[in-house]
């Protein structure tokens, strides 16, 4: 159950998470105890652990790349890093000592998946990164511009309860900044809109010509924070209004043949 009352259909449940309908007031006072304790696992997180157990998965979960020490530092939670085998590999431009690496992996619906019938004929693809580091501003616009993304969506606040959630990434409106690997890419801040659960902001990202004063590009890019998914929380039915604007934004903003959108939070 989440916490706005909403149940989770789950499939095979574990032990530890099935239990007699009589029993169910002593089931709830052990979930208290255990959520004071704070330290223990709950029989939800069993389950998630589980999927990493199935034979399937175990084939794709290697992820040595993001926990190699010239990587470590790149990543904001040490036991978060990229699967090896989706992960967004930064193209180096043949420069010396500029890695390949961000944590971000690319995700693909298996839409001709006979598992997954209800996904047929949906062919869609996402980019999951975290939220920047200040020392990797730099590798979040590479890969923007590398993958041709034009839709950022943002879930979660630069600050929360005096914490850097997220480093901020972008300029202010009007400004112009520069990032890459040598400023090559230029962003500059279109316009901003700010609206009950979200904030809409729409970019120009364009890049320095190699030799020369000219700018490829400017390409748009389309940017919306939500505003109400607290840390260690789900929102409840704000999120609806926000995926209704970003889906608007995707079939009538949004060129043809362009990149995965770009989701992160913290």
């Amino acid at each position: 159950m989440q916490t706005n009352g909403t149940p989770i259909n789950l499939g095979t449940f574990l032990h530890s998470t099935r239990f007699p309908a009589f029993l169910i007031e002593d089931r709830i006072e052990a979930l208290k105890k255990m959520s004071r304790k704070g330290s223990d696992k709950d029989g939800i997180t069993d389950e998630f652990e589980k999927l990493h157990r199935e034979p399937e998965s175990q084939l794709y979960i290697s992820c040595k790349d993001g926990r190699k020490p010239e990587n470590i530092f790149k990543n904001r939670f040490k036991n978060i890093v990229p699967y090896d085998h989706t992960r967004i590999k930064l193209d180096t431009e043949g420069k010396e000592n500029v890695g390949d690496y961000i944590n971000a992996n690319l995700i693909e619906i298996l839409s001709n998946d006979d598992k997954y019938i209800d996904f047929y004929g949906l062919k869609r693809k996402y980019i999951s990164t975290q939220g920047c580091l200040e020392n990797t501003v730099g590798d979040f616009w590479r890969m923007m511009w590398q993958e041709r993304s034009q839709v950022i969506v943002m879930i979660t606040k630069e600050l929360e309860r005096g914490r850097v959630k997220c480093y901020r990434y972008w300029p202010d409106p009007g400004i112009i900044m520069r990032s890459g690997i040598k400023d090559e890419l230029i962003i500059e801040n279109l316009e901003e809109q700010h609206f009950d659960h979200y904030i809409r902001r729409v970019f120009h990202l364009s890049k320095q010509a190699k030799d020369s004063e000219n700018r490829i590009g400017p390409r748009k890019i389309y940017h919306y924070q939500f505003l109400c998914w607290a840390d260690y929380e789900c929102p409840t039915d704000s999120v609806e209004a926000l995926m209704e604007e970003v889906n608007r934004c995707s079939e009538n903003e949004v060129e043809n043949n362009v990149g995965p959108t770009v989701v992160h939070c913290r």
